[in-house]
């Protein structure tokens, strides 16, 4: 949610123009108000100074003073100010396979790493726990990145480097992605779920506040909340990271923590007799394609990126279930600046809809455009 644009009082409008010639109206009327005299010289300073103060300072003063105009560490004291704290950033996790000789410890604090090149400089993950090779020469172990951040969520097979060599160990690699790393929530985030928070006051367990307490956790960037779902008092909550995607197991356990860590028992946020259970979704990725046409002086560069973001944004809150309208993945197309008109608009290589499972999120995938 950006940021509304400030309204002005009239009162904080006045120019030091407008300030000293009120000045001016209210000298003895046997004193030289034109420009040149003392009581001009004199006075021009001081409607300089409160013409600051009213058009600059005290307007930035009201603009931190509201949700929906803040920013930096104002709005997250103003998010503090209701039991809310800005979202940390996390840290990719994942399973990492070391393979070498039988009887080999993997300890937990080894270091490994991605490659680096000229334009990225390697990424570190830390062994989360101490396990020994087994018979078949091989042994899957915890790992977590070093740094918090999306910049640690990798593909499989891109860690592959021992930062220090471990006797007996002969390879390492990643066979699944590493996911869960999301940046420390924006301002947009924070104000958005600052003003939803005071629009639904918290209630004794309603819908609106398990979703609340689901997205708290720091990584979790969407929260759907199904009530009723195995019978009564029970509640599932489907997470998707910040990143749009779906929540890794560290992810899902920590919201499950949060809310109810031991089911039924009123141990977290939960009311006594609620059985939640937290899951991730499986995924659907959405594959968009279409012919644009820019406006002067655009290029397919200069949208390509806002595009990515407006869609994802979209998908990302999106009800797990939903149907995904052709039109209304164009009215986010032509949202953007720079696109003029778009055509021939296809979802997965087909001009329909699609319609997602009962458990189904999309996730963005390929944007083509032509």
């Amino acid at each position: 949610m950006e940021p509304k644009e400030l309204i002005v009082p009239p009162f904080l409008r006045e120019t030091e123009d407008d300030i000293h010639e009120r000045m001016r109206q209210g000298a003895p009327p046997d004193i030289n108000v034109d420009e040149g005299d003392i009581f001009y010289d004199t006075t021009r300073p001081t409607a300089i100074e409160v013409a600051e103060m009213t058009e600059f300072k005290l307007v930035e003063l009201l603009r931190l003073a509201f949700p929906q105009t803040s920013y930096g560490t104002h709005l997250e004291w103003l998010a503090e100010m209701q039991g809310q704290e800005k979202r940390a950033a996390t840290k990719s996790s994942g399973r990492l396979r070391f393979e070498g000789d039988e009887g080999t410890m993997i300890r937990r604090g080894s270091l490994v790493s991605t490659e680096s090149d000229e334009d990225f400089r390697a990424i570190e993950y830390e062994v989360r726990e101490t396990r020994t090779i087994g018979s078949d020469g091989f042994i899957y172990v915890r790992a977590e990145a070093i740094q918090s951040g999306s910049s640690g969520n990798v593909p499989p097979s891109a860690i592959h480097i021992l930062v220090e060599p471990i006797d007996g160990v002969t390879s390492v690699t990643n066979d699944e992605p590493f996911t869960g790393g999301t940046d420390e929530e924006d301002d947009d985030s924070l104000r958005r779920r600052i003003i939803s928070d005071r629009q639904q006051p918290p209630l004794s367990g309603a819908k609106t506040d398990y979703k609340r307490w689901a997205e708290e956790v720091p990584g979790v960037g969407n929260a759907i909340v199904i009530p009723g779902w195995n019978g009564p008092n029970t509640v599932k909550i489907i997470v998707l990271d910040a990143n749009g995607m779906p929540a890794n197991e560290a992810l899902v356990e920590a919201v499950q923590e949060h809310i109810d860590p031991i089911k039924g028992d009123g141990d977290g946020l939960a009311p006594i007799g609620s059985f939640v259970t937290v899951v991730s979704p499986s995924s659907k990725t959405i594959n968009i394609a279409f012919k644009v046409v820019l406006n002067d002086g655009y290029s397919i560069e200069d949208v390509e990126s806002p595009l990515r973001e407006q869609l994802s944004d979209f998908f990302m809150n999106l009800v797990v279930g939903s149907r995904i309208f052709l039109n209304e993945v164009g009215s986010h197309i032509i949202r953007i600046e720079g696109i003029a008109d778009y055509e021939d608009l296809m979802i997965n290589g087909e001009a329909k809809n699609v319609q997602l499972q009962d458990d189904e999120a999309a996730i963005l995938g390929g944007v083509v455009i032509s």
